[in-house]
């Protein structure tokens, strides 16, 4: 299975993280194409604006192919 790099960017906070829950969303992280990668990047990004990162709420889940 391909290999995605999972990130979240927020614009307010000018700035794009990863691996901040490497419990649920490690990255890099396999997936069988590149929908259900966008989709837990998706999912990734709806985390991280829960966990009220940064304090901006923002953030806008990205999946890249390694």
């Amino acid at each position: 299975m391909p290999q995605y790099t999972i990130t979240a960017t927020s614009a307010k906070a000018n700035t794009t993280v990863s691996n901040t829950n490497t419990k649920r969303f490690p990255s890099p992280a396999e997936f069988p194409d590149q929908t259900a990668a966008d989709a837990n990047a998706a999912k990734y990004a709806k985390d991280v604006n829960f966990d009220d990162h940064l304090g901006v709420w923002d953030w806008v889940g990205k999946a890249t192919k390694v």
